[in-house]
């Protein structure tokens, strides 16, 4: 254990504040009034470049796959993008510094790549000088893609942030959303499916005879029903998770067959012993897929900040 001391002077509970939508956000702010001059401002933060971040893991690392990395040299290796693995649990957050000349909307747009979990998008929470803006940049989805890719806040109809002029903090943190649910409902799946499969071997033993009757209905009849409902429990988050993603990826394919096992076993008590090592290895697939889903891993290359109806760099 390390011994790290902490005071603590006074403590607070404050209600929950209610958070805007984009819409009312919008309503409260100022007419547009910028100059022709300041519509032409536009500032590119390099991702690497980040004013604070949460951790010291959180480091500026380098891409060579993209001739629009910015920046980027076919001789010299250039450290040109922050994030990746490295950015992925719940908590993180890296924060950049920018200055615009003048009051007014702007639009915040992002070159990113998030290529290692397929299916599943990573998510961000948006705070612009220590505040949520509104109720939507609280769960910012950042889809799988191979390739890098450019886009504004708010897709196709990109988000309008008031800003004054002079400096502000952009920050972006690792959030779960309703993975989080989804990970402790699997958690708790993987506890039962562990139990029920100690009380098994605990008759047949870990080298099961496959053609002796065991007699699961007699002996334990609770099992035959425990891995029905488990296999609809698992069954319901994996279609959950594929409607939200869009695409059924790797991910989503584990509880799959986690899901049609124990629905097998749970049909016919004959195939309980046939199946146990399989069993075995699909606790132990399902225990990764725990892990994996509460990861957001994110590439990011820069920040684009410029006045409301800009274009967007190609990716």
């Amino acid at each position: 254990a390390v011994n790290e001391p902490m005071k603590i002077r006074n403590m607070e509970l404050l209600p929950v504040a209610v958070q805007v939508t984009y819409e009312e956000y919008l309503k409260d702010k100022p007419e547009d009034n910028m100059s022709d001059e300041a519509k032409k401002f536009s500032v590119t933060i390099q991702g690497e470049d980040s004013y604070l971040r949460s951790s010291p893991s959180l480091y500026a690392r380098y891409d060579r796959s993209s001739a629009d990395t910015e920046p980027y040299s076919v001789k010299n290796t250039l450290l040109n993008y922050i994030g990746g693995d490295a950015w992925r649990d719940a908590g993180q957050w890296i924060e950049w510094e920018v200055e615009v000349p003048q009051d007014g909307l702007y639009q915040l747009g992002m070159r990113y790549r998030q290529n290692e979990n397929k299916g599943q998008d990573s998510l961000r929470r948006l705070e612009v000088d220590g505040v949520v803006p509104f109720a939507e940049a609280a769960l910012i989805p950042f889809d799988y893609t191979i390739n890098w890719k450019t886009e504004f806040l708010g897709g196709e109809t990109p988000w309008q942030l008031y800003l004054t002029a002079g400096t502000h903090r952009i920050r972006l943190e690792v959030v779960q959303g309703e993975k989080e649910a989804q990970a402790a409902a699997m958690q708790e799946t993987l506890y039962q499916i562990n139990s029920l499969y100690r009380e098994i071997i605990m008759i047949t033993g870990t080298d099961p005879d496959t053609y002796r009757d065991y007699g699961f209905s007699r002996v334990m009849p609770e099992v035959l029903n425990e891995f029905i409902l488990m296999s609809r429990e698992i069954n319901e988050v994996s279609a959950y998770l594929e409607d939200v993603a869009g695409v059924k990826g790797s991910q989503i394919a584990t509880l799959d067959r986690v899901s049609w096992l124990l629905e097998k076993m749970g049909g016919d008590e004959d195939v309980i012993a046939k199946n146990l090592s399989e069993l075995k290895a699909y606790i132990g697939n399902l225990g990764t897929w725990i892990t994996t889903a509460k990861t957001q891993p994110l590439q990011l290359d820069y920040v684009l900040v410029q006045p409301a109806d800009g274009e967007l760099p190609k990716a």
